[in-house]
């Protein structure tokens, strides 16, 4: 007598994991991420990468040395911003 309720209950529990295994399998197939609902025009696409582009920085000329710099930078080359010196260049050491 306990034999067979020792055998039924292995096998009730043996068809539960596989019940539960089937379960799990069912829910969880398929695409785990989010998935859009419609296809993308090539015209929404093509607006979209239109904004992203490589733009070129605008250069101004150096009112002292007319070397090229960016506008409302110091000059790199001889250190003047807004008509005055705001660092003195360094001097190159003779060899």
């Amino acid at each position: 007598m306990i034999i067979k309720k020792i055998q039924f209950l292995s096998h009730f529990l043996v068809f539960i994991a596989l019940t539960g295994t089937i379960c799990y399998i069912l829910q969880h197939r398929g695409n785990k991420m989010a998935t859009p609902k419609k296809k993308r025009s090539l015209e929404r696409r093509r607006r979209r990468r239109a904004q992203s582009k490589v733009v070129l920085p605008n250069v101004v000329k150096c009112e002292n040395c007319s070397n090229s710099r960016l506008p409302h930078h110091m000059c790199p080359s001889c250190g003047w911003y807004d008509g005055r010196c705001i660092i003195a260049p360094k001097e190159k050491k003779a060899a």
